[in-house]
């Protein structure tokens, strides 16, 4: 694709590439509606960030485990080191956390930014939201959760950084820091899109960005089963 240096819009009608865009309920996504996964051809999207969508849930979500749901993915360096921003959980919850290298946690540890916020879950609706990561001058970074119906976040958090308990000088995962303290993410990276055991629909998804090294790539999605 071309080189792209200035602010823009990426767009899709998830619906329009695929009928229906259903996710099942028995088995767990990681999609990447931008960019293939862990791919080096990918976009990136650095500055500030805010993605639009809408999401449509059929059914309750599967309520074994409270973190059931649906994540967007925001400055995602690896599935080790990323901003995962819950927009509808099993339990209920909206929150937002970031991952870092080294830990319980497929090796990574989540740390929690912001508040566990009630949301209840409406079904065979559409809801509009959008979800924004945005660096201040200070070089922390503002992260939230919108409905596109309100101007005031229904979430937010600040990551200036931090320790991670659970390093130790033998974690040699990829992008693992060379100690306990971890920095904010500040540099571009990829957006995306995870559904756990949840049954929906997501449609019309947009990034607006600030830079990006690449002005378009096919959309592409991964399913796991685990």
């Amino acid at each position: 694709g071309d080189t792209l240096t200035s602010n823009g819009v990426y767009s899709e009608s998830i619906i329009a590439y695929r009928p229906g865009f259903r996710f099942g309920e028995n088995v767990k996504w990681n999609l990447n509606l931008v960019n293939a996964k862990e791919d080096d051809e990918s976009i990136e999207f650095g500055g500030n960030v805010n993605v639009s969508f809408q999401l449509k849930h059929h059914e309750p979500i599967d309520n074994s485990e409270a973190w059931h749901g649906v994540h967007i993915y925001l400055l995602y360096q690896s599935q080790y080191d990323l901003y995962a921003l819950s927009v509808n959980r099993a339990d209920g919850k909206m929150v937002i956390k970031r991952k870092v290298p080294c830990g319980p946690s497929n090796q990574g540890t989540y740390i929690t930014l912001s508040e566990y916020i009630p949301y209840s879950i409406p079904l065979e609706a559409w809801n509009n939201y959008n979800v924004t990561v945005e660096t201040e001058p200070s070089g922390d970074v503002y992260l939230a959760i919108f409905s596109e119906d309100t101007s005031t976040p229904l979430v937010s958090a600040v990551d200036r950084g931090g320790i991670n308990q659970n390093w130790t000088p033998e974690c040699t995962v990829e992008g693992a820091y060379p100690g306990k303290h971890y920095p904010p993410l500040s540099s571009s990276g990829q957006v995306g899109v995870r559904g756990d055991f949840a049954n929906f629909s997501i449609d019309n998804f947009q990034v607006f960005f600030d830079v990006s090294d690449r002005a378009y790539l096919p959309l592409v999605g991964d399913m796991v089963n685990e």
